[in-house]
């Protein structure tokens, strides 16, 4: 989303690495799988202006095994 990208400013092609937390805790990466920046969506105004959105199919490869 916008707030996102004004922050922190990536690169068309960019590839960074996901990570998650919950509620103050520190969250582990996921260096195996890395994103690839393919486009910055325009200021909603909206609570998607905070979001990094993925595909759905790329979560299940950031899932441990149970």
């Amino acid at each position: 989303g916008a707030d996102v990208a004004a922050r922190l400013r990536p690169e068309i092609g960019s590839a960074f690495v996901a990570s998650h937390s919950v509620a103050g805790s520190t969250g582990l990466p996921h260096a195996e799988t890395p994103y690839r920046v393919v486009g910055v969506l325009g200021r909603t105004g909206t609570a998607i202006d905070r979001l990094v959105l993925s595909e759905v199919a790329s979560y299940s490869k950031l899932q441990p095994a149970l």
